[in-house]
């Protein structure tokens, strides 16, 4: 399985995505590769610090781009960071990966690139869905920004991800938060969203789930 994490607008937490459902994968017994595209590779450099033990690469040019599916052979999953705005590549990426997941805040900034995002990705392999991701709950646009993205009918995922310091705080740490901090409401919503994400929920959870607070 190859998911790949992409959209025109920066800042919308695709590393931070990535790097916590790495963590949640291999908290299952999965075998994940990791895939750096972003210009700067965060990704790479939080897997080096000590924050994931698997196979983490960075630098694939296009034509070793498509040799992806043949090099996520024999691992589970697959999870790609790509570079902000590169929809090109995103585009290539569509053509071989299972899903394109687009994160996106709840503001008006990160909401307007969105359609030109979802364009892009027409008639490819993997129809992109949107991602909800570092929202405030407890603002009126935070609560609501589910319930009208929805209403204008845009493929969501049916879980969202909060804004949360627990996310950046246990990647500083070289961690997850369903390592760093298991029952906290984030480490809940990245478990959830990993379900959200899982088709047909074909991931099995570990036989002592960590105890999570709903």
């Amino acid at each position: 399985m190859i998911w790949t994490f992409a959209g025109l607008k920066g800042g919308t937490g695709k590393t931070t995505l990535v790097a916590n459902l790495a963590i949640e994968a291999r908290r299952r017994g999965l075998r994940c590769l990791l895939v750096d595209l972003a210009l700067y590779p965060c990704l790479r450099t939080w897997a080096s610090e000590g924050g994931f033990d698997g196979p983490c690469l960075a630098g694939l040019d296009d034509e070793t781009l498509h040799e992806l599916p043949a090099m996520s052979r024999g691992f589970d999953l697959c999870l790609v960071d790509t570079q902000s705005g590169d929809l090109r590549r995103g585009r290539a990426l569509a053509a071989i990966s299972d899903q394109v997941l687009i994160p996106t805040g709840a503001s008006a900034l990160d909401v307007w690139p969105l359609l030109e995002s979802l364009v892009a990705f027409e008639g490819s392999r993997a129809r992109p869905r949107i991602i909800i991701n570092g929202h405030d709950p407890r603002t009126e646009l935070g609560r609501n920004v589910a319930r009208d993205l929805g209403a204008q009918g845009l493929p969501l995922v049916p879980q969202s991800v909060a804004r949360r310091s627990v996310h950046a705080e246990s990647l500083a740490y070289a961690s997850g938060s369903v390592e760093f901090a298991p029952r906290s409401r984030g480490a809940a919503e990245i478990v959830s969203l990993f379900e959200a994400l899982s088709p047909d929920r074909i991931w099995i959870a570990p036989s002592e789930p960590a105890a999570l607070l709903h």
